[in-house]
């Protein structure tokens, strides 16, 4: 017990007058007070997308709005030099995003044109399930 004692002798001798101690370290939890807090958040989140589209998302929206289709092997190197620039070419990912994003309803005569781009991507096991993937999802099977 003395040493209890000796310590809250102690802590009764203490200066108080500091300025972490003069520092207000309380909210105000009132429900204006919230309201308030959360307005302001909301305005410094306004200039905010929540949304960071990913490389693949890039990949997909830029194929579609740049795709060629009187110079398709032209466009197939074009579409490999952006893969390469988003740095997404050893993804495999990738190349199930290309398969959704190059061919359409005319797959079967679109492919011998797409065929050295998915032959210069496609390199691994996952590489190759990410392309049969693909063509699942283009005749409708998942």
């Amino acid at each position: 017990m003395p040493l209890l004692t000796t310590s809250t002798a102690e802590a009764k001798n203490l200066n108080a007058d500091t300025a972490l101690a003069k520092e207000d370290w309380s909210a105000d939890t009132s429900p204006e007070a919230v309201k308030q807090q959360t307005k302001v958040l909301e305005g410094g989140l306004a200039g905010i997308s929540m949304i960071n589209e990913s490389s693949d998302g890039q990949l997909g929206r830029w194929v579609e709005e740049n795709h060629d289709d009187d110079d398709t092997r032209a466009f197939a190197l074009f579409v490999y030099k952006k893969v390469e620039e988003l740095g997404i070419e050893k993804k495999h990912k990738t190349v199930l995003v290309l398969m959704q994003a190059l061919f359409t309803e005319n797959v079967v005569a679109e492919v011998p044109e797409f065929a050295p781009l998915f032959a210069e991507m496609v390199n691994s096991e996952k590489h190759q399930k990410s392309l049969l993937d693909g063509i699942e999802r283009l005749v409708g099977l998942s």
